[in-house]
């Protein structure tokens, strides 16, 4: 959820950007339910920038990147984008 991919795909900048974590925290337990292949999401500090990783427990002993694609592209993001509310806007 790096560059500009979260506005893309409609995610409120509260779910990256805000103090209170409530609505990235939601985001993220929609991912790890709807998304089991899912090991982790990547995105930028709201402070420095810096990449953050969270892991889902349970999801393997050891990690190793094995492909990127941006979470719009996968199959169950429209569940997840519909439970939370959240209309992709097309950008093409």
């Amino acid at each position: 959820m790096t560059g500009v991919a979260p506005a893309r795909i409609g995610v409120p900048t509260d779910a990256f950007r805000a103090r209170p974590h409530a609505a990235g925290r939601a985001f993220g337990e929609a991912v790890r339910t709807h998304l089991p292949e899912v090991k982790a999401i990547l995105w930028p500090s709201r402070f420095t920038l810096a990449d953050n990783v969270a892991l889902f427990e349970g999801r393997g002993a050891a990690l190793s990147l094995t492909r990127t694609s941006p979470l719009i592209d996968e199959e169950a993001m429209a569940d997840i984008l519909e439970s939370l509310a959240i209309t992709p806007v097309d950008e093409s």
